[in-house]
C-alpha cells in the first residue's frame, strides 16, 4: 500500500509559458531517471493515473500542491525558478547560438550580440545569465529554430546538475567546439547522458559527460527557461 506524502506547509507559485513546460519535463526527466511508472508516483501523491498523464502531457496545471507532493517524493527540488512577483522585467544579452551538430572554431566567433527583454530572477547576478539562440531541429519538441533559451552560468548555480535538469553543453573536438542544450539523464552505467528531445531522426542519441584530453563534453550551464516566439509568418 502507497502512502500520500503530504506536501510541505510552503506553497510555491507555479509560473505559466516556459516554466509550466519546464516543470513538466522535470518531472518526465525524474520518472525516466529513477525507473518508475507514472502510476507509482501518482499514488504517491493522491491522485490518479489519469490526473498524472494529463498533467504530464500538459492538459491539466501543475498545481502548486501538485509539485510540493511530487518535490517531497524525488527528494529533489524542481528547475531553478522563482515566482512571477519576484521578477522585473529587464534585458539579458544574446551571446551565441546552441546548435547541435554544428562545430565552429574556437578562436573566431562570428556572432553579432544583441538583447532581448526577460523577467529576471533576483538570485542571480546579472553577469551570471545570458541568452543563447536556438538553432536546428535538436531539441524542437522543447524549443525551435530562432527561439531563446536564458542560461546560468554552471558556477554560479547552487547546486551541481542532476537527473531531469535542461543544460547547455559544450563539445571539444580538437580546435572545434560545438554548443547545445540538452537534458540530463543518468546511464545506466553510472554515466551522465546528456539527451536532445527531438522528432529528427538525426538527433536521438546522447552526449557522454567526459573530460578526454583531446575531446570533451561538458556543462557549461542551467537553462532557467525557453522563450519561444509567437506566430511566425
Amino acid at each position: 500500500m502507497t502512502t500520500a506524502i503530504k506536501p510541505p506547509t510552503t506553497r510555491r507559485r507555479v509560473q505559466k509559458n516556459g516554466e509550466r513546460l519546464m516543470l513538466r519535463k522535470w518531472v518526465v526527466g525524474q520518472i525516466e531517471a529513477r525507473g518508475i511508472q507514472q502510476k507509482e508516483l501518482a499514488a504517491a501523491i493522491g491522485v490518479s493515473a489519469d490526473t498524472m498523464s494529463r498533467m504530464l502531457s500538459g492538459k491539466r496545471t501543475i498545481k502548486a500542491e501538485d509539485l510540493s507532493r511530487i518535490s517531497a517524493f524525488f527528494g529533489e527540488q524542481p528547475p531553478l525558478t522563482t515566482a512571477p512577483s519576484e521578477r522585473k522585467v529587464s534585458y539579458v544579452k544574446v551571446l551565441g547560438e546552441v546548435a547541435a551538430g554544428a562545430f565552429v572554431d574556437m578562436h573566431y566567433v562570428d556572432f553579432a550580440e544583441y538583447t532581448i527583454p526577460y523577467l529576471a530572477d533576483p538570485r542571480w547576478s546579472p553577469e551570471a545569465v545570458r541568452a543563447l539562440v536556438v538553432r536546428g531541429e535538436s531539441i524542437n519538441r522543447q524549443a525551435r529554430d530562432g527561439d531563446h533559451v536564458i542560461m546560468l552560468d554552471i558556477g554560479e548555480a547552487p547546486r551541481s546538475f542532476r537527473a531531469g535538469d535542461w543544460v547547455v553543453a559544450e563539445r571539444v573536438k580538437g580546435g572545434l567546439k560545438e554548443t547545445t542544450v540538452k537534458q540530463v539523464r543518468k546511464g545506466s552505467d553510472g554515466s551522465w547522458e546528456l539527451w536532445p528531445d527531438s522528432d529528427d531522426q538525426r538527433f536521438q542519441d546522447p552526449l557522454i559527460v567526459e573530460d578526454g584530453e583531446a575531446d570533451s563534453v561538458k556543462v557549461i550551464g542551467f537553462v532557467l527557461d525557453f522563450m519561444r516566439s509567437g506566430t511566425r509568418f
